[in-house]
């Protein structure tokens, strides 16, 4: 296996982000089809997530 093995609390949260079309900075950001439309049917993830700021603490 390459990369880091995925845990299922990873999985259900992607499962919970998808089956509720919420926003979540860094990780998902649900869109309609107008705003596809505008980026030229292109699903490229960088139009559409953009990594999360980290904040000094």
């Amino acid at each position: 296996m390459r990369g880091l093995p995925m845990g299922y609390e990873h999985m259900e949260n992607i499962a919970r982000a998808y089956n509720e079309s919420i926003n979540v900075e860094g990780f998902q950001h649900a869109v309609d089809l107008g705003e596809i439309e505008s980026n030229e049917y292109n699903l490229n993830v960088t139009l559409y997530v953009f990594p999360q700021e980290e904040t000094e603490e």
